[in-house]
């Protein structure tokens, strides 16, 4: 049973969240993960013609040494943000 106010996308998402979702990324530098909607679904047109892959150990420590943080899902990111922020 979910939280009194909790819509059912965000039970879902929070249900999903628990299984600890792994980070993917474009092509284009856009980090998503594999909770629904925070990236393209594999294998969609989408996925394949953004060149969407997960990110291997190496890309994150790479990724790390080049930006200065971790990598994390842009989605993710912006909803803690945003939660923050209430």
């Amino acid at each position: 049973m979910r939280p009194r106010g909790e819509s059912h996308a965000e039970s879902r998402c929070r249900m999903n969240a628990e299984k600890k979702p792994t980070l993917v990324w474009s092509e284009d530098g856009q980090i998503g993960c594999t909770l629904p909607t925070h990236a393209p679904y594999a294998w969609s047109d989408t996925w394949s013609s953004e060149r969407w892959r997960p990110m291997t150990l190496s890309d994150r420590v790479q990724f790390e040494a080049e930006v200065g943080r971790a990598p994390e899902c842009e989605s993710c990111a912006a909803m803690a943000r945003q939660e923050a922020r209430s």
